[in-house]
């Protein structure tokens, strides 16, 4: 309250920029979804059916290396 009693109000120009602000940082952290809007759609919707059995396979595969320099260094031209 002001000095006679009045409640002090924020500018509406001012709020409407904090929630503007506000909903632009959801979208980018992707916690809100806008319908329609391929830029921040959810991404799990763009994997594969098997993505999860494909890519435990993959992590769980032993890295393939070579048995020494030579044999690393005989495929570079």
């Amino acid at each position: 309250m002001d000095e006679v009693g009045r409640v002090e109000r924020i500018p509406y120009e001012l709020y409407e920029l904090c929630v503007l602000v506000s909903l632009r940082d959801a979208l980018r952290r992707r916690d809100i979804r806008v319908p329609g809007a391929g830029r921040w759609q959810n991404p799990e919707d763009n994997l594969p059916p098997d993505f999860e059995a494909t890519a435990r396979s993959a992590s769980r595969r032993a890295p393939e290396r070579s048995s020494g320099p030579e044999e690393a260094a005989a495929g570079v031209p």
